[in-house]
């Protein structure tokens, strides 16, 4: 019904013969007439893009949901697929050639150009020796400059009017002839974008230049023929937007998700022999909040902790506690600004503390020392930069590890 309903349409510049079959043909005739409408330019006027796209795998009977971002001056996208109830994420950093995949909570690693997911925005191009660059919108979307449309007149996409263009296209090692249609949203119809026209669908049929496997080959039982098949997707972009308006951080692999064998791009930073920082605590049970100040200095082998409390309770709370400890001598001190000072043994709970355990004359016993500067935060772990991120609540730029 819906090819019926296309062929109605056509305007006789580009045709398609023997739909499914391997005789496949898409007869292109030239442009579109001086008069007919040209394809909108929102892919050439706009690098980058984001979108929600069903996928309609027409020929083979399934369907799924894929987010597709692609950022430009960021040269990385992004591509979250939801199928048969399972949730893939792909992130492609063109700075580093590198494509992650993350399925079921677990991450690996490849270059772009050796992933099969590594068309989706295409082998980029190439700006050095060993660098390259995200193609834009246009070239990812098939939209190309160098490609001619051809005018097919008007239909409708999930109720939105859209004006219809046609190429035929062949695009090495993936497709041998195919015949794209392209909907765009009518003029005058408002879209979620600051402007009109907007892509709506994409329809490609053809014959797939990437053999699939046919039947066996009596000469050699354990071999196969291949041969070309016949190929029908639609992907329906809904929210299409021409730019990137999500948190820059999706482009980063997602919190507690490790990729090994990542391409190192920042070294770790070291903590130097003395600092101090203040920090906040929040319980959101009791509705306390703990501010401490802390000073570090390995070279004088002490660590200082003045602790304050909201909402006050006891006098010595109230006023604040000031412990020192001296991994010279072992001591802590704990002066709480009301009653004095009280010493007792260092902990080696205590925040810097570090135990150490020995023995002597069959006795086992333990020592308490000074960590190093990158052992008291856990930060002497083999960590690998991500990216950089913002706090929301500082708006502070962050390296994320």
């Amino acid at each position: 019904m819906l090819r019926n309903v296309w062929l109605t349409c056509m305007l006789g510049l580009v045709a398609f013969k023997a739909q499914g079959s391997d005789d496949f043909q898409c007869v292109d005739t030239g442009p579109s007439a001086p008069w007919a409408p040209h394809m909108p330019t929102v892919t050439k006027d706009s690098d980058s893009y984001q979108a929600t796209v069903e996928v309609n795998i027409v020929d083979k009977g399934y369907s799924y949901v894929i987010e597709e971002y692609l950022d430009y001056e960021g040269n990385r996208g992004l591509m979250i697929s939801n199928r048969n109830g399972q949730k893939s994420t792909f992130i492609f950093s063109y700075d580093t050639d590198e494509l992650f995949s993350i399925i079921d909570d677990h991450c690996s690693v490849s270059n772009i150009s050796d992933n099969r997911f590594g068309f989706i925005f295409g082998s980029g191009s190439k700006t050095s020796v060993d660098h390259r660059h995200i193609f834009g919108s246009a070239a990812v979307l098939r939209f190309a400059a160098d490609i001619y449309d051809v005018y097919n007149g008007t239909s409708e996409v999930r109720g939105i009017p859209a004006d219809v263009y046609s190429t035929c296209i062949s695009w090495p090692g993936v497709v041998g002839t195919a015949r794209v249609a392209y909907y765009f949203s009518s003029p005058g119809w408002n879209m979620s974008a600051p402007r009109q026209q907007l892509p709506l669908r994409i329809e490609v049929e053809g014959i797939s230049s990437v053999p699939t496997r046919g039947q066996r080959d009596p000469a050699d039982p354990n071999a196969q023929t291949a041969k070309p098949r016949h190929f029908h997707h639609v992907y329906d972009f809904v929210n299409y937007l021409p730019y990137i308006a999500v948190d820059p951080s999706v482009f980063l692999t997602p919190p507690n998700i490790v990729c090994e064998n990542r391409v190192i791009t920042k070294t770790f930073p070291k903590l130097g022999r003395y600092f101090s920082f203040r920090s906040e605590k929040v319980d959101p049970l009791s509705g306390i909040i703990e501010h401490r100040a802390v000073w570090y200095d390995l070279d004088a082998k002490m660590i200082r902790h003045d602790f304050r409390w909201q909402p006050p309770g006891a006098a010595q709370y109230t006023n604040g506690i000031t412990t020192i400890t001296d991994f010279n001598t072992g001591v802590d001190y704990s002066i709480d600004h009301v009653s004095g000072c009280r010493t007792s043994p260092a902990k080696a709970l205590d925040l810097g503390a570090h135990k150490e355990t020995q023995a002597a004359d069959g006795m086992q016993f333990f020592t308490i020392d000074l960590q190093d500067p990158n052992s008291v935060f856990y930060l002497n772990i083999n960590y690998t930069y991500v990216g950089q991120a913002s706090m929301h609540l500082r708006g502070l730029m962050f390296d994320l590890a």
